[in-house]
């Protein structure tokens, strides 16, 4: 009998799993918000913010999906600030 495999997911799936997290973290917050409807917006005051970091969120998760070889995408992969390498 052989030890079960164990794989696991390279930094760029745990990245993207993680942006999908943060984008429906925020987008609950939002949608438990009793004011949330009311506003003509959809979105009181207090969430605007939660509501501009979901759309950062999910941005740079079809930023990596749709150019993952793209030197902004390996620099964040790399651990890598803006690309440089050398900060």
């Amino acid at each position: 009998m052989s030890a079960p495999t164990i794989t696991r997911p390279d930094l760029r799936a745990v990245i993207l799993d993680a942006l999908d997290d943060a984008f429906w973290f925020r987008k609950g917050e939002i949608a438990g918000c009793v004011y949330c409807p009311k506003n003509p917006t959809g979105i009181c005051a207090d969430h605007q913010d939660d509501n501009a970091l979901a759309l950062q969120y999910e941005e740079a998760r079809k930023q990596i999906e749709r150019s993952p070889e793209c030197p902004e995408v390996l620099a964040v992969l790399a651990g890598i600030e803006g690309g440089e390498g050398n900060d």
